[in-house]
């Protein structure tokens, strides 16, 4: 099975860059098995989203969330955010 290739939208690089360091490792580990694994194999389509209408989210840890989009033709993963659960549907 051939890899999927990520690609960081600049929103995702600015949230990642405030994430705090014990959770940037959870992160890297749950990119490299959407990478591996593919990406509809552990993430849920996202309903509701005012940014994206084909939107996949995976939980990093009790809290945090790595949102994505999939584009099969170019077997791309495109990352839109890293954030708290809360603030995926924007609810502070």
């Amino acid at each position: 099975m051939d890899n999927w290739q990520l690609e960081w939208s600049d929103t995702f690089k600015k949230l990642y860059k405030k994430k705090d360091n014990s959770i940037k490792p959870l992160v890297k580990k749950k990119l490299m098995e959407l990478a591996f694994d593919g990406p509809y194999k552990k993430g849920k389509k996202k309903k509701g989203l005012e940014y994206s209408n084909n939107a996949y989210g995976i939980k990093v840890d009790k809290s945090n969330r790595i949102i994505y989009e999939i584009l099969d033709n170019e077997k791309i993963i495109r990352l839109l955010k890293v954030c708290d659960h809360k603030k995926v549907y924007n609810k502070d």
